[in-house]
């Protein structure tokens, strides 16, 4: 029960390569999901991923009603046979440094496979025992990326884009009060055709998902569940000190097996 076909999403939404970006974002959010796929003549020739759309949409503050998305979008897909190992679905997002993995069969597109899949996946397999090394704390990004309230949503989407990270955690008085994701860029501002020159973080921004540092990761990936949230504000005396993401918990269940390369956020 290691093939891709097991733990792959079923569900293929798609556009048109001459569709709007406005339209695509907000299709996204209608499915909430963090991507969609670019389909021509009956055959998958692209994808267009929250990624997109911060780093080469918002960052660049481009009109989101006559930007086609066959103009940011990454094309080819890069795919695996459904038949593969979650190892090797793995080694490939990890050295193309994708999150996405278009899933085949017979040379058909069958289903998709998203980084946060192979969390569940080595939760699965290779779940570990709680102990101190298990913690959050050990695995957390300690470097906490922020921006002040007043920034505008196209300036947090160049940083994120020039840091390759995604998210940004809003301040005020140097009090964290909220945090900003490339999902929220994605349902809020294209979904909802807001101007991203205009549009401040603190208009948009979220109330982060806590979670102690001294919890374990499986505590994390049960919180990132029950939440729907790709980041957790990782806190210590109930001061924030650091973000857990879904990537860093796919390379927590894998470290053990294959030394840990980096994936953008």
């Amino acid at each position: 029960m290691d093939e891709i076909r097991f733990f792959m999403e079923e569900s293929l939404v798609s556009v048109e390569p001459t569709a709007s970006i406005r339209e695509a974002a907000q299709r996204m959010r209608h499915h909430s999901i963090s991507s969609i796929l670019i389909s021509e003549s009956g055959n998958y020739t692209g994808i267009l991923t929250d990624t997109d759309l911060t780093r080469k949409f918002a960052a660049k503050n481009m009109d989101q009603d006559h930007t086609l998305v066959s103009i940011i979008a990454t094309n080819p897909i890069i795919t695996l046979d459904a038949d593969h190992l979650m190892e090797e679905a793995y080694e490939c997002m990890r050295n193309k440094n994708i999150r996405h993995l278009g899933v085949t069969e017979k040379d058909e597109m069958i289903g998709i496979l998203f980084i946060k899949d192979f969390a569940n996946y080595y939760n699965f397999k290779f779940c570990q025992g709680k102990n101190k090394e298990d913690q959050i704390g050990h695995y957390m990004r300690e470097r906490l990326e922020t921006v002040p309230e007043s920034t505008s949503i196209h300036k947090a989407a160049r940083l994120m884009k020039e840091n390759k990270i995604g998210s940004l955690l809003v301040t005020l008085n140097d009090d964290i009060t909220g945090i900003v994701t490339e999902e929220i860029f994605t349902r809020k501002v294209l979904g909802d055709n807001l101007n991203p020159e205009t549009t401040l973080v603190s208009e948009l921004m979220e109330k982060p998902t806590t979670i102690k540092a001294t919890q374990s990761m499986d505590s994390a990936l049960s919180c990132m569940h029950q939440n729907d949230a790709r980041y957790l504000a990782v806190t210590e005396d109930n001061k924030i000190i650091g973000v857990i993401s879904r990537k860093d918990l796919t390379i927590y269940y894998k470290h053990k097996f294959v030394t840990a390369q980096d994936i953008d956020e």
